[in-house]
């Protein structure tokens, strides 16, 4: 069973292992990645900072849907990470149900095409199409909430999000 679902474009890293993991009182995490999934490198990158006694599958978002849906993954806690807003919305349309979506991390990258992201949290630099993919996750009934970890204040994202975008 899914007990944390987060959106962090870093995945697997130090804060998940250390303080997620405990939060979601899981030793399984799943990161839901076409890109990862297909990348046998950076598969063995995410391993390398998985502690001892803890399990991370690596899927598609198909196929990580398919688990997570199944006897097995409904058996055990799950931590899932995916890496954008748009991997979270393309993972609630394959049929995923949560209350609340944690949005960890999306990085001041620099884009493709030189678009400009916004800053509207430390950790938060959205471009204008992850702010309207995350207003249509939270119009498919989801809470997004953001906190860079568990100890923060949960805080609402879609009044977060009206501060800097129209």
């Amino acid at each position: 069973m899914v007990t944390i679902m987060r959106i962090d474009d870093r995945l697997v890293h130090g804060q998940i292992v250390t303080m997620w993991l405990s939060e979601a009182d899981a030793k399984l995490i799943v990161v839901a990645d076409d890109l990862a999934a297909g990348d046998a490198m950076q598969q063995m990158i995410l391993k390398m900072g998985v502690p001892a006694g803890v399990t991370l599958k690596v899927l598609s978002l198909a196929d990580a849907y398919a688990f997570v849906e199944s006897p097995q993954g409904r058996a055990e806690n799950i931590l899932l990470l995916v890496r954008s807003p748009q991997s979270a919305k393309a993972f609630l349309e394959l049929g995923f149900q949560i209350g609340t979506i944690n949005l960890g991390n999306i990085s001041n990258r620099a884009t493709r095409g030189g678009e400009k992201r916004v800053r509207v949290q430390l950790n938060l630099w959205p471009l204008p199409e992850d702010v309207r993919t995350l207003r249509e996750i939270a119009a498919m009934g989801m809470r997004l909430e953001s906190r860079a970890v568990p100890s923060d204040k949960s805080q609402d994202v879609i009044p977060l999000l009206a501060k800097h975008f129209q």
